[in-house]
């Protein structure tokens, strides 16, 4: 099996040539379910994506979607490792959300309509229906938000799913904000975030800002607990990981969002 993702790349070279995926799966005699096996980011043979490279005409390394635009240190910690494996597929997984999203909708304005046209009493359902739609667009929106940063190369998690994951890992975590941005173009740090900001990082920090993508930027230091707590745990136990966030359209839903810019 590759240890790449295709799926984007694959994808996009073929919508370019107006093939169809069953028209794909002719030229480069390869099953159509390989196909879309590839474009919906699953395992396949480095053979099968090899004839695939050869019917685009293409060396086999311009099919690989990009990295993401994040700084991993060099000792990757195990929650990264353990979330790694699902960041190529984040893509895949929000656009098939959005499409379920907008078709609610769809059928949620299509019940007010009738509703409406059907010219009898029915005010309290035609405005259950126009409720449903407002909920859906704001999630519609929210979602539309997260694919717009995930195509930005920058992974998406949620926090509870992400504190999960250092939890399994025997580890415990202290958040800090790092900087918020109040209003576009404007950011703000915070004074008590006293956290080391290695040189490699502040351009990738700054370049994060630019992007004009995130609500607020937060550092999560993790790191295994001492046996006694009165002690400071060693230095090389210690993990950051700096993130860029943006809250849910429900004020009253603690699930932000997060993306990972850096992790050290």
């Amino acid at each position: 099996m590759s240890k790449y993702s295709y799926a984007a790349r694959v994808k996009t070279m073929r919508e370019e040539r107006a093939w169809s995926q069953e028209h794909l799966a002719d030229v480069s005699d390869v099953s159509v379910r390989t196909i879309q096996r590839i474009e919906r980011s699953r395992p396949a043979s480095f053979e099968s994506v090899m004839a695939i490279a050869a019917a685009f005409n293409v060396d086999v390394t311009e099919l690989r979607d990009a990295a993401p635009s994040i700084y991993l240190s060099p000792e990757c910690s195990s929650v990264v490792s353990m979330i790694s494996d699902y960041w190529h597929e984040d893509s895949v997984r929000l656009e098939e959300w959005l499409g379920n999203l907008r078709q609610k909708r769809n059928l949620a304005e299509q019940e007010a309509q009738h509703g409406r046209c059907l010219n009898l009493d029915m005010k309290g359902p035609i405005e259950a229906a126009e409720a449903e739609v407002q909920r859906l667009s704001a999630q519609i929106g929210h979602v539309e938000r997260l694919t717009e940063r995930v195509k930005a190369r920058f992974p998406y998690l949620e926090r509870p799913g992400f504190e999960e994951a250092i939890d399994a890992c025997g580890e415990v975590s202290v958040w800090k904000v790092f900087s918020e941005v109040p209003v576009p173009g404007t950011i703000l740090g915070r004074d008590d975030a006293v956290v080391r900001l290695p040189l490699e990082l502040q351009n990738l920090y700054a370049k994060a800002v630019s992007t004009h993508l995130f609500e607020k930027f937060e550092v999560c230091i993790s790191f295994e607990p001492p046996d006694d707590f009165d002690e400071e745990a060693p230095e090389d136990t210690i993990r950051h990981y700096l993130f860029g966030t943006i809250q849910s359209p429900n004020s009253a839903d603690e699930r932000s969002a997060i993306f990972l810019i850096a992790q050290w």
